[in-house]
């Protein structure tokens, strides 16, 4: 097993990173008719203790954003995407640690990007994939994160502080936020009777119903 074969098989082992959308295990997949491609320009905030000495920086925010943003839909803080950059396509394992501060979580992220596009040199999406089970499912993306960036850092905002770690970082959007007040929005009265009582109104209620209707037999409360 050559070098970066080996880095491969240990630094996707054990993963339990969960595949972002998901899709059913019997889907068809089919091949796409159109496509949508949409460039936008993207002011980088000043990030209070945060330099930019480079524009790599900036692909490395990013990817930390993506694996929060990841992190809260799927509940787990192991995330793995694509990322391309260069002429390679390579897996990226990020290991989510809410105690660090962003400015520890963004080192780590750039570590382990530098590490992984320098082993994807010679060792390809193929090969990674056909090294071990945990390669393979790693590989099995439904998207490729894709970051050609033009830095420009000149901003006299400050949204978050380097300091800041990733458990205080606010993660709900203000659309989010606004859902969750208008489901919210209405309050229903309160009962002050446990779910027993209530089942127990039902079936004086009903007493010939059907309370119970398993594989295994049913039954009727009396």
């Amino acid at each position: 097993m050559t070098p970066d074969e080996e880095f491969w098989t240990e630094s996707l082992r054990d993963s339990g990173a969960t595949p972002v959308p998901e899709v059913p295990v019997n889907r068809q997949s089919f091949a796409g008719e159109s496509h949508h491609h949409e460039t936008i320009k993207l002011r980088w905030p000043n990030i209070a203790g945060y330099e930019w000495p480079t524009s790599y920086d900036a692909a490395t925010i990013v990817q930390l954003a993506w694996a929060l943003l990841v992190a809260q839909y799927t509940g787990s803080t192991d995330i793995a995407m694509r990322r391309a950059g260069g002429k390679c396509v390579f897996p990226i394992r990020i290991q989510l640690n809410w105690d660090m501060t962003i400015a520890e979580a963004s080192r780590a992220v750039g570590e382990q990007s530098r590490q992984s596009m320098a082993h994807s040199a010679n060792c390809h999406l193929g090969n990674i994939r056909s090294l071990s089970a945990d390669t393979r499912r790693e590989c099995d993306f439904q998207f490729t994160l894709t970051i050609r960036d033009s830095l420009d850092p000149a901003s006299d905002l400050a949204v978050e502080d380097a300091a800041t770690r990733l458990r205080d970082v606010n993660l709900l959007s203000s659309d989010d936020r606004c859902r969750v007040l208008s489901y919210n929005a209405e309050v229903p009265p309160r009962i002050d009777e446990t779910v027993y009582q209530l089942l127990a109104q039902q079936a004086a209620k009903r007493p010939e119903s059907q309370a119970l209707d398993a594989c295994d037999g049913q039954a009727i409360e009396n």
